[in-house]
């Protein structure tokens, strides 16, 4: 842990706060990406029933996002685990060395 703190005052880590922001701003303007393809793609993908196209389209849009989303909570529910621990140990060594 004294390496995350050494890395923290050189500025090489990031506030688990900002990559949660960071992330969802990015997996927004993915999904927005998507489903204006996905719009495009239906008339050509079934122009009997583009709507039908659409939303199978938007079935397996969602599905992988979905996904994505999950791995990334994941992610940062770990890395916020490691700030705080890392914060505790940082704490305690203070309170050691003013002991």
């Amino acid at each position: 842990m004294k390496e995350l703190a050494y890395k923290e005052k050189l500025g090489q880590l990031v506030p688990v706060s900002e990559i949660r922001y960071r992330e969802t701003a990015r997996m927004g303007a993915l999904r927005d990406s998507l489903v204006q393809l996905a719009s495009l793609v239906a008339e050509e993908a079934n122009p009997d029933d583009p709507g039908r196209a659409r939303k199978a389209i938007m079935a397996g849009v969602n599905q992988v996002l979905n996904q994505h989303i999950a791995e990334a909570r994941t992610e940062l529910a770990e890395a916020a685990s490691q700030a705080l621990q890392a914060a505790e140990e940082r704490a305690a060594e203070r309170v050691a060395a003013h002991a």
